[in-house]
């Protein structure tokens, strides 16, 4: 059992993790909401320009790809970062015989005793860098017809998103050996 000392301490440490979390959570939706919007932005004034030529709609799809998907990398950078929070949270709640996040089963699914319905944040980033990395190369395919310079695009998105769902599984699974083994 703890001393009064080492329960202040766990709790001071407590406190900073979950504000930590919440830092890395919304700093990460916040950047991307700028950027998806500015993207948005830069193909309402292309093809509000009537513009026809596909190596410039070519050169901003892979423009706007890779803008988003350095955010959707920074975007699964900050998730691992909150993840280790989430997981020393875990453990101080384990401590103090707290409930709160425990409750979720973010890294424990026995522990699951509050479902959250519906797709989970980094899904939905996912979701949002697919669908804003396409709408671009999409347009210019239905208005223009297929051209060759749609095909970059894709392939950052393929690899990307390949690369982010593997890192995500390994993740995963990382917490779950930490999880057994405590």
């Amino acid at each position: 059992m703890c001393n009064n000392v080492d329960n202040q301490r766990l709790l001071a440490e407590y406190q900073a993790a979950v504000a930590g979390f919440n830092h890395f959570d919304s700093f990460r939706w916040q950047s991307g909401s700028l950027l998806v919007a500015g993207s948005l932005v830069l193909w309402g004034i292309i093809f509000q320009g009537n513009t026809s030529d596909q190596k410039t709609i070519g050169f901003i799809s892979l423009f706007i790809s890779t803008l988003l998907a350095v955010w959707i990398l920074f975007a699964h950078h900050y998730r691992q970062i909150y993840m280790s929070k989430v997981y020393r949270i875990h453990e101080i709640e384990k401590i103090l015989d707290m409930q709160l996040n425990r409750n979720l089963g973010l890294l424990e699914n026995n522990s699951k005793k509050i479902i959250i319905y519906g797709p989970k944040g980094h899904n939905l980033d996912i979701f949002v860098f697919i669908i804003v990395s396409l709408f671009g190369p999409l347009l210019s395919w239905l208005k223009l017809g297929f051209c060759l310079w749609v095909m970059p695009p894709l392939m950052i998105v393929v690899i990307v998103t390949s690369l982010v769902l593997q890192q995500e599984q390994e993740m995963k699974a990382l917490y779950r050996d930490l999880s057994n083994k405590s």
